[in-house]
């Protein structure tokens, strides 16, 4: 995964968040929003996110989520004998 699409995943999970306890918690999003209109502002907010973000705060970011360090390969590989 690409570091601006780190940073948009982020930005959705925030926004499904915000969904929890609403009345349509359950309706898929699809279904709410239009998917051409879904996919239209994952473009902007990858624009906003290539244009606006420094390498310090997404380096911050991304060491700071739990997952991330279960993504990440060991530095150096354990070899065989």
């Amino acid at each position: 995964m690409s570091n601006l699409h780190y940073l948009t995943n982020i930005h959705l999970k925030r926004l499904d968040q915000e969904r929890l306890g609403a009345e349509d918690e359950d309706v898929p999003l699809d279904m709410i929003i239009h998917p051409s209109k879904a996919e239209a502002s994952i473009w902007l907010i990858e624009e906003v996110h290539r244009r606006t973000s420094s390498p310090h705060h997404l380096a911050q970011v991304w060491t700071a989520d739990p997952m991330y360090h279960s993504f990440i390969d060991a530095v150096f590989p354990k070899l065989g004998s």
